[in-house]
């Protein structure tokens, strides 16, 4: 059963991650435009900069996500959703004027900080359902954080048809009257007798990184996971930079690709996963997946016409069978004590591959990414990715080997 004002508080969480995620995605078509327009430089030069933006991102939801979470606790979780989107709200509109490169950082900034919203949107979640229902209700908001990736590229590059700085416009128009009705409708959902003293002790987001190679049964999974997050981090981080650079594409074009990948995942993950898992097993399942990352990557990275990049998604699109396997191969290789300790290790490891991965591969880019260049090759960040996740078959062999036989 839903608790008084539940329904209400349930879609404004919902809400809220949903304008995150669209937050996180809508730059990505955009980005090359705009970073030539305010440096005036070629797309290799600041391909660079554009992966030092989404770690700047990343590197602060990391670290504030617990802290946002912590400070719920202590305040409530109305004031923190309410503060995040007021951020939020300030972040688009400092992109929207921004006149150079330091007032992205800044807004990247606020944005990964008010991205912390998803753990509280959780907590919100739990605060105001029943146990019956939290499942299917977290699910909507993994739902909603899919959708608002899917639609956020979409937006961004048709928006940006009329102006490459309208799609901030919009989302601050978004946020701002989603902090009216939270600040208006929203009730609190945390009863004064349920805080707790705030304590950066518990906030502290490298704990779970520093357990995360303990778990002896697991490290060999873990590090496949790893490889497979380090790959996989390559399509956000220089995707803008490569089809612009290789094919010409428009931000609008770049928007409907990534929207066109966004779809098809949500359709694996969602669904076809549900399918293979119990016709094929686990191990074939991750294995499938895991081949199709690595021919597709392959593909993309010698791909010289941009029909070939639509031509080769499918196939791209099944590389997310395996995540969702890989993490079931996972939870039953430790005890139903420890299954809380695994999924913040998991959570580190994608922290870590989302911060690494933007900044290494826009690098490459940045080398191999001019015309003018000793070595032009723009692909050949996904050939990286696709050798890390062709090492990683050795230690998956051994861990599925492993787990089959214990």
């Amino acid at each position: 059963m839903y608790r008084s004002g539940a329904k209400p508080a349930l879609w404004f969480a919902i809400f809220v991650v949903l304008i995150d995620a669209l937050g996180m995605s809508i730059i990505f078509p955009i980005l090359p435009d705009l970073l030539i327009e305010l440096t005036g430089r070629q797309v290799a030069d600041i391909a660079i900069v554009g992966g030092a933006l989404i770690a700047c991102y990343a590197v602060n939801h990391f670290l504030f996500a617990p802290v946002m979470g912590a400070l719920s606790d202590r305040y409530g979780r109305r004031p923190l959703l309410l503060v995040s989107l007021s951020a939020l709200v300030v972040d688009y509109i400092i992109m929207a004027a921004a006149w150079n490169i330091w007032l992205l950082f800044l807004g990247r900034i606020l944005a990964g900080m008010a991205g912390g919203s998803y753990a509280v949107a959780n907590a919100y979640i739990s605060d105001v359902t029943d146990e019956d229902k939290r499942a299917a209700n977290f699910g909507l908001v993994g739902a909603a954080f899919g959708i608002g990736f899917v639609i956020g590229p979409l937006l961004g590059g048709t928006v940006a048809e009329i102006d490459i700085r309208a799609p901030f416009v919009l989302a601050a128009i978004l946020c701002f009257f989603g902090f009216l009705f939270g600040l208006f409708v929203l009730p609190e959902s945390l009863a004064p007798e349920n805080r707790r003293p705030f304590s950066l002790k518990q906030s502290n987001p490298f704990a779970s990184l520093a357990r995360a190679f303990q778990l002896r049964r697991l490290r060999a999974l873990l590090i496949v996971f790893l490889l497979m997050e380090l790959a996989d981090h390559t399509f956000p981080a220089v995707w803008s930079y490569w089809s612009k650079e290789s094919f010409g594409w428009s931000a609008m074009i770049i928007g409907l690709s990534l929207t066109y990948y966004g779809v098809g995942a949500a359709v694996v993950e969602g669904g076809l996963i549900r399918l293979a898992i119990p016709k094929l097993g686990e191990a074939k399942t991750i294995w499938i997946g895991m081949v199709c990352f690595v021919v597709s990557m392959v593909m993309f990275g010698f791909a010289t016409e941009g029909w070939m990049v639509f031509a080769i998604m499918p196939v791209a699109i099944l590389a997310g069978l395996s995540p969702a396997a890989l993490r079931a191969v996972m939870t039953r290789s430790v005890s139903s004590r420890e299954q809380g300790e695994l999924q913040g290790v998991v959570g580190s490891i994608t922290a870590v591959a989302s911060v690494a991965s933007p900044l290494a591969m826009t690098w490459v880019f940045f080398l191999v990414g001019d015309r003018e260049a000793a070595f032009y090759m723009p692909g050949l960040p996904y050939l990286i990715g696709a050798v890390l996740v062709a090492v990683s078959f050795v230690p998956l062999y051994r861990a599925l080997k492993s787990t089959q036989t214990s």
